[in-house]
Protein backbone atom coordinates (compact mmCIF):
# COMPACT_ATOMS: atom_id res chain seq x y z
CA UNK A 1 0.00 0.00 0.00
CA UNK A 2 1.21 4.18 -0.85
CA UNK A 3 0.21 6.21 1.81
CA UNK A 4 0.40 9.92 1.36
CA UNK A 5 2.44 12.24 3.64
CA UNK A 6 -0.79 13.09 5.44
CA UNK A 7 -1.54 9.62 7.08
CA UNK A 8 -0.54 8.92 10.54
CA UNK A 9 1.85 6.35 12.01
CA UNK A 10 -1.54 5.13 13.49
CA UNK A 11 -3.85 4.71 10.73
CA UNK A 12 -0.88 2.97 8.96
CA UNK A 13 -0.47 0.79 11.66
CA UNK A 14 -4.03 0.18 11.96
CA UNK A 15 -4.46 -0.28 8.43
CA UNK A 16 -1.87 -3.00 8.02
CA UNK A 17 -3.14 -4.34 11.66
CA UNK A 18 -6.48 -4.78 10.22
CA UNK A 19 -5.24 -6.72 7.04
CA UNK A 20 -2.86 -9.44 9.16
CA UNK A 21 -5.99 -9.92 11.56
CA UNK A 22 -8.65 -10.66 8.66
CA UNK A 23 -5.85 -13.24 7.41
CA UNK A 24 -5.25 -14.53 10.48
CA UNK A 25 -9.13 -15.25 11.02
CA UNK A 26 -9.74 -16.19 7.53
CA UNK A 27 -6.29 -19.03 8.62
CA UNK A 28 -8.60 -20.04 11.49
CA UNK A 29 -11.68 -20.29 9.17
Amino acid sequence: YVFDETCTNLSVYEHHTKDVIQAAVKGFD
